[in-house]
C-alpha cells in the first residue's frame, strides 16, 4: 500500500478485500512505513478475525484485510509524503481466470449499506482513512488493484515435497529426518530459465529444523534434495514449514521470485510426574507414603512402572519401598495416582532415594526423596471437599485436610500438607501449612477443576520430627461441564385449554464441549398440565455436538401469564 503527494499525516485505518476464493488475507507487515517515529499498530483483523486491538469492525468480514497504525506520539510526516504505508500479505488459493480479479477497498456492500461512514478519507463509505492528528481525516483518492495468475499453469516454477510429511506419536528429544525435494516444473531450471532453490524453514517455539546439504540448490531441469532433521523438546503438535525460494520469469519474461512450501507435522506426546510430599517421616516400627503421580500429556497412551533407585545409606534390614500401583497404563488426558509406601529399618535414621517412572525409552526421576524414621507419634489424616459438585470455569471446590495425633500423650502435628487430584484441575496453592493446637492441626486449598468427571482428592502429609506421615482420600468430587439451558414455547400466546409446544436446549459451554445427557423437568408459576404429566423429557442430541434438545406439551387451564421453567439434571 502506497501512498504519493498526500499532505503532513501521523496514521491510517484501511480495510482491502478480494475474493477469496483465489487471494485469502493472511496478514500485515508495517517494515518500511512512511510514519514517522516508532509506528503503533492499532488494529489488525484478518478475515473477519481479530489479530491485534480492541475489536474488528462491522465492514470486516471473510475477505477483508483490515490494518490502522500511527505514527510516534505528537509526529507528522513532511508534506507531500509519498511512499510505503504498509504491506498486505495475501495467499494464493486458486488460479484465477485470465483478466484477474480485483483487489480493492472495502465499501458498501448488502449488510453494511452505509460501509465506513462518511468521515473517511474517500467519500462514498470507502473504508481509507488517512488521519494527521484532528478530528478531521485528510481528503485522498484510491487507486485499486488486481490479480492475475491465470497463466501460472505455463509457469516455470517449482514444486516441494517431502519423503515424510508427519511424525509420532513420539517421546520429547525424538529426531526426525526427512528428504525434502524441489522438482523443476514447465521447463524450470532449463534454457534461459533461472536455477535457485534456497530452502529455509520455520519451527514453532520448543521445535527445531536443521538443514543439511547443498543450499541452495541447482534443480538441472528436474529436482534437487536436501534433509532436514525435526525435533521437539516437549509436548505438543507443531507445524514446521519448509520454504524454497526461487526466481524465474512469467510468461511474458517479467522477473519474480516465487515461494513453495511443505509442511510437516509433529505429535509429541508425554507423561507427567511429580512425587509429593518429598519429605516424609515415619515412625520405627511403622510405615510412611508419599503419593506419586502420573498424567497423560497431549494424548499420551501407554503403560508406565514406577520404581525406586538406590536407597541411601544402605541399612540391614533395608528401607523397602513399595507401590499400591506399580505398573499403570495411562488413557488420553487421564491422571492416575500410587501410593508410595516406605518401611523396613530397624533403627532410626535418615535415608534419601529417588523415585522413577518408565516408558519405554522415556525415564523421568524424581527428585530424592528424604525419609527419616523416627520415635515419635504416628498420626491419622481426613480430608473433606465442599461443595461435592463443582461446575468447570464456574465455581470451586474448597478442601481441608486435617491431620489428628491419637498418642495418649498428643501433640500438634506441623508441616505441610499436599494434594493431588486424578482428574484435571488446579490446587491453588499447591500445598498448606499446619495450623492447630493440642492434638489437630489443619489446613485449606482451593480446587479449580478444568474438565468435567469424577474427581477423587488425595491429601498427603509427610510428617514432622515428631510426627509420622499419613493420608487420606475424598469420595469422589462431581465435576460438571457449564451450561446454559434455554426454554422457548412455540405458539406463546394460546387460548385457555389449547396446547403449546415448549422445548429445551441445553448447551455444553466448556472449551471441549461433549453432547449433554440427562434430564428436564418443567414448571409452571400458573395452574396447567404438562404431557407428559411429569413435565420430564429426556435429551437427545441437537444440531451441534455441544446441544442437546426436548420438549413436553403445555396446556394452560387458567388465563394468566404462564413462566415456563427448565431444570437441567445432567446424567
Amino acid at each position: 500500500m502506497f501512498i504519493q503527494g498526500s499532505d503532513a499525516l501521523n496514521g491510517f485505518d484501511i480495510s482491502l478485500t478480494a475474493n477469496n476464493t483465489f487471494l485469502k488475507p493472511i496478514g500485515a507487515d508495517i517494515t518500511g512505513t512512511v510514519l514517522p517515529g516508532t509506528p503503533t499498530i492499532i488494529v489488525e483483523c484478518i478475515q473477519g478475525l481479530l489479530v491485534l486491538g480492541p475489536n474488528c469492525s462491522p465492514t470486516d468480514n471473510s475477505t477483508t484485510l483490515h490494518f490502522a497504525a500511527t505514527g510516534g506520539l505528537g509526529l507528522l510526516t513532511t508534506s507531500p509524503t509519498t511512499g510505503l504505508l504498509f504491506t498486505a500479505i495475501f495467499g494464493i488459493a486458486s488460479t484465477t481466470l485470465a483478466g484477474g480479479v480485483p483487489v480493492t477497498y472495502q465499501g458498501p456492500f448488502k449488510e453494511q449499506p452505509a460501509g465506513c461512514g462518511s468521515s473517511t478519507s474517500v467519500s462514498g463509505g470507502i473504508c481509507v482513512t488517512i488521519s494527521n492528528g484532528s478530528v478531521t481525516a485528510l481528503t485522498e483518492t484510491v487507486q485499486a488493484g488486481s490479480f492475475d495468475n491465470s497463466d501460472s499453469a505455463a509457469m516455470a516454477s517449482v514444486a516441494l515435497s517431502s519423503s515424510r510429511s508427519s511424525f509420532g506419536p513420539e517421546f520429547p528429544g525424538t529426531t526426525n529426518t526427512t528428504t525434502i525435494t524441489a522438482t523443476a516444473m514447465n521447463g524450470y531450471g532449463t534454457g534461459f530459465n533461472p536455477d535457485s532453490v534456497e530452502f529455509t524453514a520455520t519451527a514453532p517455539s520448543g521445535s527445531t529444523a536443521t538443514l543439511s546439504g547443498t543450499n541452495p540448490c541447482t534443480t538441472g531441469g528436474a529436482s534437487c534434495t536436501l534433509d532436514v532433521a525435526v525435533s521437539a523438546s516437549g509436548s505438543g503438535n507443531y507445524t514446521i514449514i519448509l520454504s524454497g525460494t526461487y526466481p524465474t520469469v512469467d510468461p511474458l519474461g517479467n522477473p519474480d521470485t516465487l515461494v513453495s512450501t511443505v509442511t510437516i507435522l509433529l505429535d509429541v506426546t508425554d507423561f507427567g510426574f511429580s512425587v509429593n510430599p518429598t519429605t516424609v517421616y515415619f515412625v520405627l516400627g511403622s510405615s510412611g507414603s508419599t503419593t506419586a503421580t502420573l498424567s497423560s500429556l497431549n494424548g499420551f497412551t501407554g503403560s508406565i512402572t514406577l520404581s525406586a533407585g538406590t536407597v541411601v545409606p544402605g541399612t540391614t534390614p533395608p528401607l523397602t519401598i513399595s507401590f499400591n500401583s506399580g505398573s499403570v497404563t495411562l488413557s488420553g488426558g487421564q491422571i492416575v495416582t500410587s501410593n508410595v509406601t516406605f518401611s523396613g529399618p530397624a533403627t532410626t535414621g535418615t535415608y534419601h532415594v529417588p523415585i522413577k517412572a518408565t516408558s519405554g525409552t522415556r525415564i523421568k526421576t524424581s527428585a530424592s526423596l528424604v525419609i527419616s524414621v523416627i520415635n515419635g507419634h504416628s498420626t491419622t489424616e481426613s480430608i473433606s471437599c465442599l461443595p461435592t459438585t463443582v461446575v468447570v470455569g464456574r465455581s470451586s471446590a474448597s478442601c481441608t485436610a486435617t491431620v489428628t495425633d491419637p498418642n495418649s500423650s498428643p501433640t500438634s502435628p506441623t508441616g505441610s500438607v499436599y494434594f493431588t487430584s486424578n482428574g484435571q484441575g488446579t490446587f491453588q496453592p499447591t500445598s498448606c501449612s499446619l495450623s492447630g493446637s493440642s492434638s489437630t492441626a489443619s489446613c485449606s486449598v482451593s480446587y479449580v477443576p478444568s474438565h468435567e468427571g469424577s474427581h477423587t482428592i488425595t491429601a498427603s502429609y509427610g510428617g514432622d520430627t515428631g510426627h509420622g506421615s499419613s493420608q487420606a482420600i475424598t469420595a469422589p468430587l462431581t465435576v460438571l461441564d457449564p451450561t446454559a439451558t434455554k426454554v422457548s414455547c412455540s405458539p406463546d400466546s394460546v387460548l385457555q385449554t389449547k396446547p403449546t409446544t415448549c422445548s429445551v436446549t441445553v448447551t455444553d459451554d466448556a472449551a471441549s464441549p461433549v453432547t449433554p445427557t440427562g434430564t428436564v423437568t418443567f414448571t409452571t408459576n400458573s395452574t396447567g398440565t404438562f404431557t407428559p404429566s411429569s413435565g420430564i423429557c429426556t435429551l437427545s442430541p441437537g444440531i451441534a455436538v455441544n446441544i442437546a434438545t426436548c420438549s413436553v406439551s403445555y396446556t394452560p387451564t387458567v388465563h394468566a401469564l404462564h413462566l415456563i421453567t427448565g431444570i437441567y439434571q445432567p446424567r
